[in-house]
């Protein structure tokens, strides 16, 4: 199962990509979203984690459990972090039963 999708978060674009029976999110984007100065190398180095796989780096996607991981991370700022909070709040609440949907019409 495979597919992409845009949503608007604040006047923003989030592309959403179903993959692998799993949510990507492209990291760059996520990045911005959140007021990350630092590289996206830098960046998505926050999430490395070879046993959970948080962020795929050829493709520069982050994983639902990865942007989770992010409101907590000790390397962004508490502002950062309350950013990320909201997103994977929104992620939540209009992502989710989008993807779920998505996985029912497989079925």
């Amino acid at each position: 199962m495979s597919g992409i999708q845009s949503f608007k978060y604040k006047r923003r674009k989030i592309t959403v990509v179903f993959w692998n029976n799993n949510v990507w999110f492209k990291a760059k984007e996520i990045r911005e979203i959140l007021g990350y100065k630092e590289s996206l190398t830098r960046f998505t180095g926050l999430l490395w984690d070879e046993e959970n796989k948080l962020f795929k780096p050829k493709a520069n996607l982050i994983t639902e459990k990865g942007l989770y991981v992010l409101t907590y991370h000790k390397g962004l700022k508490p502002k950062a972090r309350e950013k990320a909070q909201e997103l994977y709040d929104f992620v939540q609440e209009e992502v989710m039963p989008v993807f779920e949907a998505y996985i029912r019409s497989w079925l």
